[in-house]
């Protein structure tokens, strides 16, 4: 973690590596404050970067067992910052799962960055790896920062694992939970899906907060169920590109507004941040470091 100014050429040779969507800190401040004029030098800017190195990666990729020393070394920057930060809320993925993308390269043949073909590739080899000790630190982690955790749960045994960390004393009631469904390694989103996701969780946890997100069409219909019987739901680019059948969303905030106008029709008034803070038990804003 460190500071540097906004025309770092650092900033440019990202665009030319990741793509030219990425955007350099003027380009982002252009689009907050479009009337503002200024210049990249009078921009510092906060840079969190992981420093994985080549050599760091090839120790990494001879390990079977454990990571290497040079990787876990390197992952603890952000470790570190990641706790001082002191958030209100973040994910915390509740078990181990084949997080697969790579059936998305059928519908293509031509590739405008060849880091899009070996991205999606490489998902037919990767897990995310939750182990229970794994768990078990987390969730000391979190309690010290007094920060929530959102247990994200891609399938049904998972909420077995946060019963289960309850049960243990790792995490205190009332939780809050998202589904996750449509994800290639996890349950599909279907309605009959959800009812039994939300049930089980009854069953096995009692008191919760849930919310849903669903990756692909299915997303709509499946948080307005969210809706109906009593839970939240999340949407965003990052779970569907399309605002409706044919109509890719111009932002996150189209499919908000969509998901609010669908949720005043049906009668139900969004939460301000206040009542959302105490619907969910958080600390408050007042409280992080940031």
């Amino acid at each position: 973690m460190g500071f540097s100014k906004g025309d770092d050429p650092l900033y440019l040779q990202i665009s030319e590596n990741i793509g030219p969507f990425y955007l350099t800190p003027m380009n982002a401040f252009n689009r907050v404050f479009p009337d503002v004029k200024t210049s990249p030098d009078a921009l510092t800017v906060i840079n969190w970067i992981l420093p994985q190195t080549g050599e760091t990666k090839r120790d990494h990729r001879k390990e079977r067992i454990y990571p290497s020393e040079r990787w876990a070394r390197s992952r603890l920057f952000g470790e570190n910052f990641n706790s001082k930060l002191r958030r209100e809320v973040a994910s915390f993925n509740a078990g181990s799962i084949n997080f697969a993308l790579f059936p998305v390269m059928m519908r293509y043949k031509e590739w405008k960055f060849e880091w899009e073909r070996q991205y999606l590739g490489m998902t037919e080899d990767f897990i995310y790896a939750n182990t229970f000790k794994s768990m078990k630190e987390y969730c000391g982690k979190f309690n010290e920062t007094g920060t929530k955790p959102e247990f994200e749960i891609f399938d049904a045994g998972m909420v077995n694992n946060v019963a289960f960390m309850i049960q243990a004393g790792y995490v205190k009631k009332p939780v809050y939970i998202q589904f996750v469904m449509g994800v290639l390694g996890g349950i599909t989103p279907s309605p009959e899906n959800l009812l039994f996701l939300v049930d089980y969780a009854k069953k096995l946890i009692g008191d919760f907060e849930f919310s849903v997100c669903v990756a692909g069409r299915a997303q709509f219909p499946i948080c307005t169920q969210s809706l109906l019987i009593g839970g939240n739901a999340r949407v965003g680019l990052e779970d569907n590109l399309y605002l409706e059948k044919g109509q890719v969303a111009k932002s996150n905030a189209e499919q908000v507004a969509k998901m609010v106008r669908i949720a005043r029709e049906l009668g139900i008034d969004p939460a301000t941040p206040d009542e959302a803070r105490s619907s969910l038990g958080l600390k408050g804003i007042d409280k992080v470091n940031f």
